[in-house]
Formats: structure tokens, sequence, C-alpha cells
């Protein structure tokens, strides 16, 4: 696209397990409109860290624009109308809810979610008598977040939230703990925001999967916003680092639209196609296993 601001990027000397890259590991190189995005194989857990990285100021200014939240509109990000799903996602985050977060929650927990973009899954577990706040590095969804589902929303890094120690019951990372740039550092934050036994809890595509390994260097996790393409082994040596105890780790069962499913599948060639008839938001009737995804559950000890 025209006229778009090029990223910038930042050093990465390391994979998310703590490997120190050498400077002689497999690299994938992934061309978009912004520029060139790199991953280093780690040959220590077999997972992908973005090295250099785009750096945050790109990134966010990659989520606030159309690029990014309308594939319909010729953009590389990975929705094809982000905004428009709205009613779908809340009837997504309402079976994750009912199906997988309320068995583990105390009545009136305080939830935080990290990246809570519109903050669809804040406002069901508001609904249920949760205390639900969110932090999003993306003023537009904050934004939104306010003014679709009423939920508060701080705009800022992560690592920079004002919360007590031991303050939260739960902090949710859905569809977010892949794009973290200081994973060691983040996940020790969540350890001590979190009370006593509190529950960390994402859901993550690992590359380890069959999905990615067939599509290569095509598949949809080779993108801007991932700082790192998680092997289940890197996520068990994260967690263990950080002070975790794994209670959890699943193939993912979500109720995804039509063109969530096709995003997953590496089909967003039939977007264009799927707008036209008005299938944007067309969800599934049913719970599925999303291939090549995994739920991850966590307690701090």
């Amino acid at each position: 696209m025209s006229g778009c601001t090029q990223f910038s990027y930042t050093d990465v000397s390391s994979c998310a397990c703590g490997y120190v890259f050498r400077g002689d590991e497999a690299m994938l190189n992934k061309p978009f409109a912004r520029g060139l995005v790199h991953f280093v194989r780690c040959p220590e857990c077999q997972s992908y860290r973005q090295s250099p990285a785009v750096d945050d100021a790109s990134l966010a200014a990659w989520y606030d624009s159309e690029a990014y939240q309308q594939a319909s509109a010729g953009g590389d990000g990975p929705y094809l109308d982000y905004m428009a799903e709205e009613q779908q996602r809340r009837l997504e985050a309402a079976s994750r809810y009912h199906h997988d977060l309320k068995r583990e929650l105390p009545p009136a927990a305080q939830v935080l979610e990290v990246g809570c973009a519109t903050g669809s899954l804040l406002r069901v577990m508001a609904d249920q008598g949760h205390h639900a706040h969110g932090v999003e590095i993306s003023s537009s969804f904050a934004s939104k977040a306010w003014e679709l589902n009423q939920v508060p929303v701080e705009v800022c890094d992560f690592l920079s939230y004002p919360a007590a120690p031991e303050s939260q019951d739960a902090i949710l990372m859905l569809g977010t703990i892949s794009n973290l740039p200081l994973l060691r550092e983040q996940l020790e934050k969540a350890h001590t925001l979190l009370k006593p036994n509190g529950l960390l809890y994402f859901n993550v595509p690992v590359c380890d999967a069959l999905a990615p390994r067939m599509y290569g260097k095509r598949y949809w996790m080779f993108a801007p916003s991932v700082r790192t393409f998680f092997s289940r082994r890197c996520i068990r040596l994260c967690l263990e680092a950080a002070g975790f105890r794994l209670t959890r780790l699943d193939t993912d069962r979500q109720q995804p639209t039509l063109a969530k499913l096709l995003g997953h599948l590496g089909l967003r060639s039939l977007y264009p196609w799927l707008h036209k008839l008005g299938w944007t938001g067309k969800q599934l009737p049913w719970r599925i296993p999303l291939p090549g995804i995994v739920v991850v559950g966590a307690r701090r000890q």
C-alpha cells in the first residue's frame, strides 16, 4: 500500500527460552507493505523469534491502521473487517467463558486482559459479576472498548500497567502472548500481579504443529506483530522460569467466524469473495478444535 509508514526495528539478541543467538541460526524473512519481517529459528527450543523485531511504535501505528484492521480494503493484516465482527466476537467470548473460564475463577474475580482489543471478553466477564479491566497499546482499540463495551482499558505497555502486587485473580492473554516483546519480564510482571495460585490463561499457535510445518513462511503467524512463534517446549520453559505451574496445554476449541477460520487455514486470498457474499461475520454453529492452536492454563506458585 503506497504512502504507509515504513517499519523501524529494534535489536533482539536471544530467544524467549533464554538461548542467546550466535548469528548462524536459520532465518526466515517475509515481506509486508511496510517492510520485511525477520524470524530466527532457535536451535534450543525450535521456536521462532523475530530478530531484529519491528519496534513498539511501528506496531502501534500498524494496529491502528486500516491495513491491519481491514484486509477487505486491501490491507495485509489478519482481519477481514475487525470492527464489523464485534457481535460475533462477543458470542465467541461468551462461549469461551462458559466452557473454559467460569470454572477456573472465584466469584467477583479481579480479571485483567492484556491486549484486550475491543474488550468483548471483558464485557462478558463483567456481565457475569467479575471486575474486568484491560491493557492495550492501540489507542483506537481502547477507545472502541469503551464505546462498544464500556470496559475500562489502560493504553500502555503491560510492563507499565499500574496495579498492586497480588491484586489479580486472573490474567488473560488471548491472542497476545506471542506479541509480547520482553516476554520473560512480562511473565514475571504477571506473576507479581497475580494472587497466590492465581490463573494465567492464554491461547497461542505453536510452530511444531502440522499446519505451520505444511505452510512454511506462508503461515499467518509470520507477521509483524508476532515476536515469538512458540513451540510447546518453549512455552513450558518460559512458564517454569517465571514461577508458574503448568496445569493445562491442549488443543484450543473455538466457535470462529468463517473469516477467522479462513485466516487460520492460510486462505486469506478468499477474503474478497467472503466479503462480496456478505459472510464476513458468519459464525460456525458449534465449537471446533483449531489446528495448531493450544490453550494454556498456569497457576502462580
